[in-house]
């Protein structure tokens, strides 16, 4: 007798994941909460991984540790996509 069984899915995220597909309300929610995050943290801010948004809440959170676990309805949006359109900021 043998037993299948199911291979673990892995819904990490990875340097290669289509980021050209992303909405631009994502893109927009995940930088307004980028935005956010550096007032409130004005001394010595933590540079984040990315931003996880729920596309149906557009609720979000920023993520600080590599490969976060996304829910079927998140999507991961990497920091270096946020702060493309970004101007630089001045110190």
């Amino acid at each position: 007798m043998s037993y299948a069984t199911q291979q673990p899915i892995d819904n990490r995220v990875s340097n290669t994941q289509d980021t050209a597909s992303l909405e631009p309300s994502l893109l927009m929610t995940a930088r307004k909460l980028y935005s956010s995050y550096c007032k409130t943290h004005t001394e010595s801010p933590r540079r984040p991984v990315g931003v996880v948004i729920g596309r149906g809440t557009q609720r979000g959170q920023l993520v600080f540790k590599d490969k976060p676990v996304l829910l079927f309805h998140e999507c991961f949006v990497p920091f270096e996509q946020i702060e493309a359109g970004e101007p630089p900021a001045q110190g």
